[in-house]
């Protein structure tokens, strides 16, 4: 899920954020429920990206986020965690390639410690090793084209 749908997401919720898009977040919001409602992460990813979205409440002088809370309060929007994160690089001006690689490497880290109890072993470690450099080309991959849409819009 990490490569062909939780990225993709990040990186169209971060546009959508700073470019002030509620409507189109929204609506992104719904075609990721389509994607992740019978999958067991879609309870973890709704609470884990209403926390993170409660936490920014503060921010009142960020209508998007507050109308994003709004709509994830009224039932109009889920809050998707990765949803939650694109937004949160986007009002925190994290650079985007930096943000996807944390998030990536955070995830791969997470599985991996929940994998084992155990001392990695240097199979394992090396699995993880091109996992991650596989996140690290699936993010250079996505970057361009978020690069290049931005620069025909404007």
């Amino acid at each position: 899920m990490l490569l062909p749908l939780e990225l993709p997401a990040i990186v169209e919720a971060c546009g959508h954020a700073a470019r002030g898009e509620l409507r189109e977040l929204i609506s992104q919001d719904q075609r990721l429920a389509a994607a992740l409602r019978q999958t067991p992460f879609a309870r973890p990813s709704q609470q884990v990206g209403r926390l993170h979205l409660m936490r920014m409440r503060p921010l009142r002088d960020d209508r998007l986020v507050q109308r994003y809370l709004k709509a994830v309060e009224s039932g109009q929007a889920s809050g998707w965690h990765t949803l939650v994160y694109g937004v949160t690089l986007a009002v925190y001006s994290v650079p985007l390639r930096q943000g996807l690689l944390f998030y990536g490497q955070e995830t791969l880290a997470t599985l991996a410690g929940a994998a084992t109890d155990e001392p990695i072993e240097p199979a394992f470690s090396s699995l993880l090793e091109s996992l991650t450099e596989r996140v690290f080309a699936a993010v250079a991959a996505s970057l361009p084209a978020v690069e290049t849409r931005t620069a025909v819009q404007e």
